[in-house]
């Protein structure tokens, strides 16, 4: 696991980051954008923690690219239990013969 703060990150340092990444978690918000340059067996893991479960952006990106998808209306501070159930049946799904 690794933790990412993309404000740190060139724009190129990010996409590399992006490309090693299997299963990306992250709360709603404009950084789940990077899930177009995960690679094509990657899953995204979006986080509900404020209500903008009804918002269906980056489910929409996740289905056009073919990855699967998880989103979780979840409270804060994060039951990490539940963060950590979510991203081992995301991995689970993962086909690690693919790019």
């Amino acid at each position: 696991m690794q933790d990412v703060d993309f404000n740190l990150l060139s724009f190129s340092q990010q996409v590399a980051v992006d490309l090693a990444t299997d299963v990306m978690v992250g709360p709603h918000g404009a950084g789940l954008m990077h899930n177009i340059f995960m690679r094509d067996r990657a899953a995204l893991i979006e986080l509900f923690v404020d209500g903008s479960a009804n918002n269906r952006h980056f489910h929409n990106l996740a289905a056009w690219f073919g990855r699967p998808y998880e989103g979780i209306s979840i409270s804060n501070p994060i039951d990490v239990p539940e963060l950590l159930a979510a991203v081992e049946t995301a991995v689970k799904k993962i086909d690690v013969n693919a790019y």
